[in-house]
């Protein structure tokens, strides 16, 4: 025995300016269905989100020079932090008295020699 759900119409109420309800419209119609049927489909999640997101925020970077994302996410979420927490490390040593010897200064060279990098990296990546 197989049941079959009726389908009650519920209308709810979705504020959009004009910009946002022509780009839904545009998405609508790369899908080939009507408006309504696109929304109802991504809100059930019957149809994935588009690939490219409305605001542009929220959309992906084109890194350009064959930078890959994957490369760009180490250098900010790895390389950069690393060699921002060894400079503060060097402040706080400092702030607290101690002598700046031959080791620290090496070091201070180590950090803006890959702090240029990085940037040179970024930049790069961004054309």
């Amino acid at each position: 025995m197989v049941f079959m759900s009726k389908k009650i119409r519920y209308t709810p109420s979705v504020s959009l300016d004009e910009s946002e309800r022509k780009w839904i419209k545009k998405q609508a119609e790369k899908e080939g269905i009507s408006y309504t049927n696109y929304m109802r489909k991504v809100v059930l999640c019957e149809l994935p989100q588009s690939e490219i997101p409305y605001h542009r925020k929220d959309r992906e970077l084109n890194f350009s020079n064959g930078v890959s994302h994957a490369e760009m996410r180490k250098v900010l979420d790895h390389e950069l932090p690393k060699w921002g927490n060894n400079l503060n490390q060097i402040a706080r040593k400092l702030n607290e008295g101690a002598p700046a010897d031959d080791k620290m200064f090496e070091l201070m060279g180590d950090i803006r020699r890959h702090i240029n990098k990085i940037g040179r990296k970024i930049l790069r990546g961004l054309g």
